[in-house]
């Protein structure tokens, strides 16, 4: 009957519909099952977009090359087997999208597109490339009123006139329109990603940070409830939240209201620590100001990005002479 035959449809399409095809890809896949021999072991590891991206890589030059893509995967197993000490080299990603694309490309004899044969020579030599464009759209923008001008006026002194005038119109589009053909040139790129969906696991223990400047006590408490926000959204045992302050820019080192504010970031991260003992995971690394000659005042360090290059070097040597107010276990970190 019509009617039983719609159900029954309806119900295929309800069961198309929860299907994890994702899964079903990745299991049925020779090329997946290929590529999760990995040299490096992290190819398994990687998030499906991730994969996904390698995967269709393969495809590409498959497509260039006249292999199939099982031998295009083959003979990158090859190439990343050869370097069994390298942990970047022994990885796949290496060789499908990394420095070593070209070498991999050349082995198999693969053919890009003319779009994307362009796009890798301007990220060859991209500040170049950008250069010459901005002044060939430059040229291109002022040669039409340049023109009209030398038709109507007599004389280089009419022609340089002009050329001032139309000059910062002209840099305008020929601004414009570089970012616009970058942008229709060059793809936007992500970063491979390891699936965490599951938790850290051991090995990978991570550290959000959350750089913040303070000029009052009352700023204390947002960002302490942030901080515990983002706990409740990752309760992960081997993550751990560092909030890396500095005190607001003054006129003198030290203000009166500093004690305070560094009395206030210790007990408040040491509450939310007797909070959540069972693991503990917030960390105050506090920073004093230092007197700036460009700026004219005392301040920290190059604000956020010093922060994050002292925290690193912190990380890398365990050298924290820089914050000079700590709370939690900042040991844990490195």
């Amino acid at each position: 009957a019509p009617t039983e035959a719609v159900s029954r449809a309806i119900m295929a399409l309800k069961a198309i519909s929860s299907t994890p095809w994702k899964d079903f890809f990745e299991a049925t896949s020779r090329v997946e099952a290929s590529m999760r021999e990995d040299p490096s072991g992290t190819y398994p590891k990687m998030d499906f977009d991730s994969c996904d991206r390698y995967r269709k890589r393969i495809e590409e030059i498959a497509a260039g090359s006249g292999l199939s893509e099982c031998d295009v995967t083959r003979k990158l197993l090859e190439l990343a087997r050869n370097d069994p000490g390298d942990e970047l080299r022994s990885h796949v990603g290496w060789w499908l999208i990394d420095e070593g694309r070209k070498e991999f490309e050349d082995i198999v004899g693969y053919q890009p597109k003319l779009r994307e044969a362009i796009s890798d020579r301007i990220l060859t030599y991209p500040g170049r490339a950008y250069f010459t464009a901005l002044v060939v759209f430059l040229l291109v923008a002022m040669f039409p009123p340049l023109k009209v001008i030398s038709a109507h006026a007599d004389g280089l002194l009419p022609l340089l006139a002009g050329g001032i005038l139309v000059a910062p119109p002209a840099m305008i589009f020929a601004v414009a329109f570089t970012q616009w053909v970058a942008c229709r040139l060059i793809s936007p790129r992500s970063v491979p990603k390891l699936d965490f969906r599951e938790g850290l696991p051991k090995g990978y223990n991570t550290v959000l940070i959350v750089p913040t400047i303070f000029g009052a006590t009352r700023e204390i408490k947002r960002v302490l409830e942030r901080l515990e926000m983002h706990w409740l959204a990752n309760p992960d045992p081997r993550l751990r939240i560092a909030l890396l302050s500095d005190l607001a820019d003054a006129a003198t080192q030290h203000a009166p209201s500093d004690a305070e504010i560094e009395q206030c970031l210790r007990s408040g991260i040491e509450e939310l620590n007797r909070r959540y003992a069972e693991t503990s995971p917030f960390v105050l690394l506090h920073r004093r100001r230092l007197w700036n000659p460009s700026q004219a005042c005392w301040m920290g360090w190059e604000r956020k990005r010093g922060k994050i290059q002292q925290f690193n070097e912190f990380l890398a040597d365990g050298n924290r002479a820089a914050f000079k107010v700590s709370a939690g276990e900042v040991e844990t970190l490195k």
